[in-house]
Formats: structure tokens, sequence, C-alpha cells
């Protein structure tokens, strides 16, 4: 198994992350509890699998199977310009700590670019929380 400095290097040679390599830094992160990312790397590409799993759940909090607008839809019109552009793609832009109290818990931070526009978002357990 790879040390976290041999992950990120490998990541930083690639310049693009795999859903396991993400779940993997979250889970050194909360174990070390410190953010293990390198933000020298910047904002590094999702895979193209990623990307279409993460565009069709983000498309279903958007529109119901049928078509149809949710009630309870999160996002804004600016969301919602990038959910409908077919080239959207995502990167990955690190960790945020979503704890309230000492013991901290990292979660993902997603970049949705598409359409001259762009939003970065976490999820957690109340949902979706779009952040930028």
């Amino acid at each position: 198994m790879k040390n976290t400095g041999e992950l990120l290097f490998d990541i930083k040679e690639a310049g693009i992350i795999t859903e396991k390599e993400i779940s993997l830094l979250k889970t050194r992160s909360n174990k070390a509890q410190a953010n293990l990312w390198d933000y020298d790397l910047g904002d590094i590409e999702c895979t193209s699998d990623q990307t279409q799993k993460g565009l069709n759940w983000l498309k279903n909090l958007y529109k119901s199977p049928a078509g149809k607008e949710r009630k309870n839809n999160p996002f804004g019109y600016r969301e919602i310009e990038v959910l409908e552009d077919e080239k959207a793609h995502f990167y990955f832009n690190g960790f945020y700590n979503i704890s309230m109290n000492r013991n901290r818990f990292f979660v993902p931070i997603y970049i949705l670019c598409g359409a001259g526009t762009s939003f970065e978002y976490y999820v957690n357990s109340d949902g979706i929380q779009i952040i930028g």
C-alpha cells in the first residue's frame, strides 16, 4: 500500500483522481484528524466515470425521472445552467471539515464546471451544501 506522499505524487503525475483515491485520502485524513490533501496540486480533474455518476446524482436532485423539476430542488439558476451543460465536468478541490466539535470529520469538496461558470459543493448528512 502506498503512503500518502506517494499517493499524492501519483495523482499529480496523472493529473486525474479516482473515486478510490478520494476515499482513501478521506479515510486517512479522518484517521489522522488532519487534512492530508496537498492544496499545491490545485483542482484535480475527476475520472469520466465519476463525472457521469456525479451528474446523474445531481440531476436526480434537480428533476424527477419524469423530467419535472422537483419542489425541493436545492439549485439556483447558476447551478441549473451548469447541470444542463452536456460538457460539464468535475474537479476535486480538497476536503472540508464538517465537524461541530473537537474531533474533525472531513468530506470531499467537488467543483462542477460547465456553461462558462461553476459551483462548488460538498455532501453531508443533510444533503448537498453549495459553498461557492
